[in-house]
């Protein structure tokens, strides 16, 4: 039997030694570029010296780390993957059998196993959204969980190469000139916040997505100033947070650096001089402006401000624990698994799961409130619901009322007004859950969007949600089993309920 070939990742050329010009942007002359103007994605060698496309056989690169696109089950079979487990051998497909027992791969997540019989030591399964155009923001924000995690899943298992080959695919419907964008803004992202852990990332693509990629790298990782002028007046009107994650721009929360309220007194270290602020009071009318009943018209104007004040100081308040949480080490509260987001429901709106058996009291308060912030904050700029699961909650699983009162003091309106629903699966002492929700979310009409679930059979035959959208807990569904025996069996023609069918 031949030996099968190897292809080192110093013989594949990085994107930086590429000539400018070379993709699908054009050749300008540097002189006809305004050096004022730069774009969000500047020109950096560093950056661009960590890049590579490449359209030969993934499988055959030595590199760390191979992505592999496939489903929840993680036995898609594309041409890819059966590359991918044919060179590999049997021992990847048992693993995967492994690791779908211990809980499976959701849409937007990653499971990491070994190359086995692969140059690469590791393989990072990952399930691509299935797109549909009402639901394109959901769809957008599946696949850029996709990318980064597969690029973050670099850091945790210390690889310093990684090969990943276009997430979305065509059976699953979504526009490839839109997922190229994508992957590639994310992977800009990264690598200028992390790009000291990682030396390579290779773009493998097949000819049919060649030239989205060639003029995509030319935006997000421009080769010269020339190529970055370009690339700024080709950009989609969407490029991303901070992170590269697509937003919503009218929903987007707008806070000033320092808002200006009238009566406040000026902070330390404003700018702003004694003089220009008395010429301000001058121009307002100075003395004459005092006229009248002060007192009064001061109390009139406190009362009109103190909406604005309160809200600025709630946004600036989120945005400081948001900064934080994206700061923090939260490995070891993620580990919990008590938060994640699991689709959409019938409605298109994103679903929140919380797995309240969890969630424990030995977690500390600083660090589960960065928890829920971060999980929730990309989720809550549109409609969405909560799917609580209080199976087998004792008290040692219930956060502590001032953790939920400090919650609620430090999240913004869009918490309250976005929420939609929230069904609670298998409901016990509800006197402790509506005091727990009423103080998180101050629901006035809270009754009408609380959804008491005691029957799993129930989120499906109600059309509540898809099976595919909503992954249930195997602890859940055991249980659910266990405590409506006597009604499954009085059903023997109902299919029953699985943790593979929910």
């Amino acid at each position: 039997m031949a030996e099968e070939s190897i292809t080192e990742i110093v013989d594949i050329p990085t994107w930086a030694s590429a000539v400018p010009g070379e993709g699908n942007s054009p050749a300008l002359q540097h002189e006809d570029i305004d050096e004022a103007i730069r774009s969000p994605f500047v020109f950096d060698e560093t950056i661009n010296a960590k890049i590579s496309l490449w359209t030969g056989d993934y499988t055959n690169l030595q590199v760390d780390g191979l992505a592999n696109p496939t489903n929840e089950s993680l036995d898609k079979k594309t041409p890819l993957s059966t590359r991918l487990h044919s060179r590999a051998g049997p021992a990847l497909a048992d693993e995967c059998s492994t690791a779908i027992t211990n809980g499976g791969c959701k849409t937007g997540e990653v499971k990491v196993t070994g190359g086995h019989k692969l140059p690469a030591r590791w393989v990072v399964h990952t399930v691509g959204p299935k797109y549909n155009v009402r639901y394109r923001t959901a769809a957008e924000s599946a696949l850029f969980n996709c990318y980064r995690g597969v690029l973050y899943t670099t850091k945790e298992k210390e690889m310093t190469t990684i090969a990943i080959p276009v997430i979305n695919s065509i059976p699953r419907g979504y526009p490839a000139e839109e997922a190229s964008h994508i992957a590639c803004r994310a992977t800009r992202r990264y690598l200028e916040k992390h790009g000291e852990t990682i030396d390579r990332v290779v773009f493998c693509v097949e000819d049919v997505d060649l030239s989205y990629y060639k003029e995509q790298l030319c935006m997000y990782f421009p080769r010269s100033r020339a190529e970055e002028a370009w690339g700024r007046s080709n950009l989609p009107g969407d490029i991303g947070n901070e992170d590269g994650e697509p937003v919503i721009e009218e929903r987007k929360i707008r806070i000033m650096t320092k808002p200006v309220i009238e009566g406040q007194e000026k902070e330390d270290g404003d700018e702003s001089s004694d003089d220009d602020a008395a010429a301000r009071w001058n121009e307002a009318g100075g003395f004459a402006s005092m006229s009248g009943d002060h007192d009064q018209q001061r109390q009139q104007a406190l009362k009109q401000k103190a909406p604005e004040s309160s809200v600025n100081v709630t946004m600036r308040k989120y945005q400081r624990w948001l900064q934080k949480a994206r700061q923090s080490d939260l490995s070891k509260v993620t580990a919990c698994n008590i938060l994640r987001t699991d689709g959409v429901d019938s409605m298109g709106r994103r679903i929140l799961s919380f797995v309240g058996r969890n969630y424990t009291n030995s977690i500390d308060a600083d660090m589960a409130l960065c928890y829920f912030i971060s999980t929730m904050d990309p989720v809550v700029n549109k409609d969405y619901v909560i799917v609580y699961y209080h199976t087998l909650v004792t008290s040692e699983n219930q956060p502590s009322m001032s953790l939920m009162k400090q919650l609620y003091q430090i999240t913004d309106q869009r918490y309250k007004e976005n929420l939609k629903a929230i069904y609670v699966i298998h409901p016990t002492v509800w006197s402790k859950m509506f005091s727990w929700l009423y103080t998180t979310f101050n629901l006035g009409d809270v009754s009408k969007k609380i959804q008491n679930i005691s029957m799993l059979r129930d989120l499906f035959t109600r059309n509540l949600f898809d099976a595919d959208q909503l992954s249930v807990p195997d602890f859940v569904v055991d249980h659910d089993k266990r405590i409506h025996k006597s009604t499954y069996s009085m059903q023997p023609n109902h299919p029953q309920v699985t943790s593979d069918d929910l």
